[in-house]
């Protein structure tokens, strides 16, 4: 099967989870088909043809992943729709077993039941429910967690459906994780147990695909530890190993045709939603990689495929907590020197609607300061030199976006500064492009010229904000506007303030030279 075949595949089996193609979904799944032939057939459709056909399809394509994942009941533990709240977690990210954060997510510690008096009670290993009952009596214990979590790990491997069918198993493994999580024993018997589960597809599928579980996987596998630390090591690998199985399920089901529902968005969509509320995950520059790279190596999932289920991902935040997330595994995306059968990432992340997810999502959190900052260095890193890029930046508002965010976050000197080198970025593109993206250097000049006044002690945005006059001056022709405003006086300003910083006194001097103010 290919991979466009395997794409259509999931399509279709997303489109029998949602009743056959009724409503609106399926009025846009239709269209699709309809400009698609029109493409193939090189003919056009409602007068549009060729390039401004191929930006339509891409307009329906972000339709369709938006009603997806509107519709598909995703994998949080109160309900449908869009993600609001990361789920529960401890101190390593963990997830606790079910209750949804709110805000910016702080929960009490997990207190440990206590454990029954006198020495700890025999149980049958070999009886799920004997296990369980284990597992919750002495969960303040970690030896005795870790004895009922090897004999659970023995369990599934004979028998997964019995313990994923327990309806106390997985979230107790979850809670003892939580509990447990700086011991490396329960880390390792725990990813042990759910990779022994996901030998059962459907019980990855239905089960496993969860955002809880995912979040624990993602809590152990970004520890990356010692490998002299033989059994932290061994609960790193299992904990890939368990979402490779998890995603290859999802892979295998659509393979076969099935028309049998999975939990959620699916295993991949619902791994980075997992990992947009990871922060361990996402911070750490490499354990977003390591992950991609074990997966694409291993054959479990192709680069395009990864590409289009993250972009769904996207459109299912709506908390600034996974907003930050996403929008930084973006930019990692974008900006990762990957290698072999990964190099087409970054490429692909576009294609999918990446910078539309990205642009979609800072426009949802206009007052986050935070997803602000981040959204815009997501959309300049997946711009990079790629003029399809560019192209989407432009058709989905990028300067807009920008231009509100300085307006709204006048404080944040950090947003001031890199939205002052984007804004001025836009005087060396083409004609055609300035249009497209609305783009007017008057505006970026005043912007410029506000930050300059408020940030008058910050050396790194005044460097900026000259580098940019200097480009509308002799790039774009706007000596007046520059010098409009008392915008002479800021360049003055910032000379007698940073009077140590060689840059910012080239810089200064050659503009006051060109305003005729020296």
């Amino acid at each position: 099967l290919s991979f466009r075949g395997f794409v259509r595949s999931l399509r279709a089996c997303a489109r029998a989870m949602l009743g056959g193609g009724d409503g609106e979904l399926g009025e846009i799944q239709r269209e699709l088909q309809a400009v698609k032939s029109a493409l193939r057939d090189n003919t056009p459709y409602l007068g549009l043809s060729g390039e401004s056909l191929q930006r339509y399809l891409l307009q329906l394509n972000e339709k369709e992943n938006l009603l997806l994942s509107r519709h598909l009941h995703l994998s949080t533990p109160n309900g449908a729709g869009a993600v609001t709240a990361a789920p529960a977690v401890g101190v390593a990210g963990i997830s606790a077993g079910g209750a949804v954060l709110g805000g910016n997510g702080a929960q009490a510690p997990l207190q440990a039941a206590k454990p029954p008096p006198g020495e700890p009670q025999a149980f049958n290993r070999d009886d799920v429910a004997a296990v369980v009952t284990h597992m919750c009596s002495y969960e303040a214990v970690a030896v005795e967690s870790k004895k009922a979590l090897r004999a659970l790990s023995s369990l599934a491997y004979k028998d997964a459906s019995s313990v994923g069918g327990h309806e106390r198993a997985l979230q107790q493994l979850l809670r003892l994780l939580a509990l447990h999580s700086e011991d490396a024993g329960v880390r390792q018997w725990a990813m042990k147990a759910i990779s022994n589960m996901a030998f059962d597809k459907a019980l990855a599928l239905r089960k496993l695909c969860d955002v809880a579980v995912f979040s624990a996987l993602l809590a152990v596998f970004a520890r990356s530890p010692d490998p002299k630390d033989k059994v932290s090591q061994d609960a790193y690998l299992g904990a890939g190993e368990a979402v490779a199985r998890i995603v290859d399920a999802e892979k295998t089901h659509v393979e076969s045709g099935s028309k049998e529902p999975v939990a959620g968005a699916g295993p991949l969509a619902t791994l980075f939603i997992a990992v947009s509320f990871s922060e361990p995950a996402w911070k750490d520059k490499d354990v977003v990689p390591k992950l991609i790279n074990q997966l694409v190596a291993n054959e479990v999932v192709p680069t395009g495929l990864i590409a289009e289920r993250f972009v769904v991902a996207g459109s299912a935040v709506a908390a600034p907590e996974g907003g930050v997330g996403w929008l930084s595994v973006s930019k990692m995306m974008a900006a990762y020197a990957w290698e072999g059968d990964c190099q087409p990432l970054p490429a692909e992340v576009v294609k999918y609607g990446g910078i539309t997810s990205a642009a979609r999502l800072m426009e949802r959190m206009p007052g986050e300061a935070a997803v602000q900052l981040v959204g815009l260095e997501a959309l300049s890193a997946l711009v990079g030199t790629r003029i399809e890029g560019l192209e989407a930046f432009a058709e989905n508002g990028g300067i807009r976006l920008i231009e509100a965010a300085m307006g709204a976050h006048t404080g944040e000197v950090l947003l001031q500064t890199k939205g002052i080198r984007a804004l001025a970025s836009g005087v060396l593109w083409s004609e055609a492009i300035q249009r497209k993206a609305s783009y007017e250097a008057s505006r970026a000049i005043a912007l410029t010229k506000a930050g300059m006044d408020r940030h008058k002690s910050d050396q790194e945005l005044q460097q900026a904000a000259l580098e940019a006059l200097d480009k509308y001056i002799n790039k774009a022709g706007r000596k007046q506007e520059v010098a409009a405003d008392g915008g002479d006086a800021l360049v003055k300003s910032a000379l007698s303030m940073h009077s140590g910083a060689p840059q910012i006194q080239k810089l200064g001097l050659h503009i006051l030279n060109l305003l005729g103010a020296a």
